[in-house]
């Protein structure tokens, strides 16, 4: 029985340093540095994106003169003398207004008529509001 003791102790110490053997690699594995890797390959293309045609001279000054045109007519809701109230003048040119697509002139001509309604209020006239 002795022998049997000392062989099942040898086997149980034998398995034990197996053991701290593999948990002493796997720390070793953990705890050691990566091994260096490889800078990744990019390969990359310069995409040209074509430009939109650019508009014509005459395509802008035709613009030009619309905007302008929005802007008199707007002056002219307020300023050019028509019997009505200014409640339906402020309707007729928010009406304008909300005609424009470009939102660019969208927002000017707003900050236009906010001047203007401003303006037209200081001295109602004698149709009354």
């Amino acid at each position: 029985m002795t022998a049997h003791k000392s062989e099942s102790a040898a086997a149980h110490d034998t398995h034990n340093m197996a053991e701290g053997q593999t948990a002493c690699m796997a720390a070793a594995q953990v705890l050691a540095p990566p091994a260096p890797a490889k800078p990744p390959v990019v390969h990359a293309e310069v995409v040209r994106i074509p430009r939109p045609p650019m508009p014509s001279r005459d395509d802008a000054d035709a613009a030009r003169q619309v905007r302008a045109a929005r802007r008199r007519e707007l002056l002219e809701i307020f300023f050019q003398h028509q019997p009505g109230a200014l409640r339906a003048k402020r309707e007729q040119a928010y009406a304008l207004v909300q005609r424009v697509v470009d939102p660019i002139e969208h927002e000017r001509l707003r900050a236009l008529l906010g001047n203007l309604w401003s303006t037209a209020q200081s001295a109602p006239p004698p149709e009354g509001l």
